[in-house]
């Protein structure tokens, strides 16, 4: 279900999830008791607090790289989400400037706004920044984000996409981050990753800068038990934890014919205690229904581990990509295989080309694959490269698929 939402819509689905709350409120455990909201008003759902923010959240919160339409941010809020997560990059900006409008007129105090900072000059192959990673285009671009929000602060503000301990220790972002964080444009701080999240997140942890870690977490990752170590471990030093990537790719196949239990993922990594709130992205009203209903029964079940077939060896390929890096220098064309990857997942999974295109650039039109008759490379989670990378770019040739 796509579209506007009208108001009558949005009050009749807030009324029927307020009364699924009252019928279905449960206090998930965890390592800190239940609280009231920061938004008590708005929230009929437990909340936890956010590591030391001072932030009290819900265990889902609304990830919004995928929301075309401001009322359905506004329904989110309506039912109770009071977290919503963006980037300055999504769409351009244009991400942005949505959720400023769909939460303009509200209580500031009935929401928490997140954005992400993707820092300048890192060098792709190692994961490392350069020289060129300085700090005025990093506050320049925070700057921009205010604006397009509308807000005089966020509650949250990540250094994006660390894939390596040292880039989440980089000292010239790390001050930046916290002279944000001083001047009181931001209440918190804290650091993304999604490729080689254990040593990030024991990185972040380490630092004592930051107060928040947000993690790709979900069942499909081959090394999610050391991320669960390495949560631990930033729980323990007082960090708040928040999930992403949850629904891995969303989709087990291409086709979209079979898709992953939404409910039964996001309980997956609900069930570690540590974990205080999970990013859900969706991008229809049923989808959010699934959240709500996730966020009134948070126990797994055995119908939920059955549906997440954690028993089969060596199960279809799906779509997620792990970003281990094991692929990167494979190509002998010099592919970088781990961002068409990303971009195959977003594209056919979480249905955002958009998001594609962003990532890839020009090297979608013109993949090195097409002169290439076979592949060298072996993926770790067992997909067919250059099928793959192939398929994204043929996408690129239909006219309206990829939408700037």
């Amino acid at each position: 279900m796509r579209g506007r939402i009208s108001g009558g819509r949005r009050r009749f689905l807030a009324d029927g999830l307020a009364v699924l709350a009252g019928a279905s409120l449960v206090v998930p455990s965890g390592r800190a008791e239940a609280g009231s909201a920061r938004s008590a008003g708005v929230s009929p759902w437990p909340a936890r607090p956010l590591g030391r923010t001072g932030l009290e959240l819900p265990r889902l919160s609304m990830g919004c790289a995928q929301a075309t339409d401001a009322g359905l941010i506004q329904a989110a809020h309506d039912a109770g989400l009071v977290h919503f997560d963006t980037a300055a990059h999504y769409a351009n900006g244009t991400n942005e400037r949505l959720l400023g409008r769909a939460l303009s007129g509200r209580a500031r105090d009935s929401f928490v706004v997140a954005t992400k900072i993707l820092p300048d000059g890192e060098d792709q192959r190692t994961g490392l920044f350069t020289e060129r990673t300085t700090v005025a285009p990093f506050l320049a671009k925070f700057e921009r984000s205010l604006e397009r929000l509308g807000l005089d602060f966020v509650d949250i503000l990540y250094l994006h996409q660390a894939s390596r301990a040292e880039a989440a220790a980089f000292e010239p972002l790390l001050k930046a981050l916290e002279d944000i964080k001083r001047s009181g444009r931001a209440r918190a701080i804290g650091v993304s990753t999604h490729q080689r999240e254990p040593e990030v997140i024991r990185a972040a942890a380490r630092c004592g800068v930051y107060d928040v870690v947000l993690t790709s977490y979900n069942f499909r990752q081959p090394h999610a038990s050391e991320v669960r170590d390495a949560i631990a471990l930033a729980a323990s030093k007082g960090l708040g934890v928040v999930a992403m990537k949850a629904l891995a790719g969303v989709y087990w196949d291409a086709e979209r014919r079979r898709p992953i239990d939404a409910a039964a993922a996001l309980r997956w990594v609900l069930s570690d205690p540590n974990v205080d709130t999970c990013l859900a992205g969706f991008s229809t009203l049923d989808e959010l229904q699934v959240c709500v209903q996730v966020l009134g029964e948070p126990a797994m079940t055995e119908r939920d581990r059955a549906a997440l077939r954690q028993e089969e060896e060596p199960g279809p390929a799906g779509l997620y990509c792990l970003q281990c890096g094991e692929c990167r220098g494979q190509c002998p064309l010099g592919a970088d295989v781990p961002t068409w990857m990303r971009g195959y997942m977003y594209a056919n999974g979480y249905r955002t080309p958009a998001r594609a295109k962003a990532l890839l650039g020009a090297a979608l039109g013109h993949p090195a694959c097409r002169s290439c008759a076979g592949c060298s490379v072996r993926c770790r989670m067992g997909f067919d490269v250059r099928s793959r990378i192939l398929d994204l770019s043929r996408l690129a040739e239909v006219p309206g698929v990829f939408l700037a």
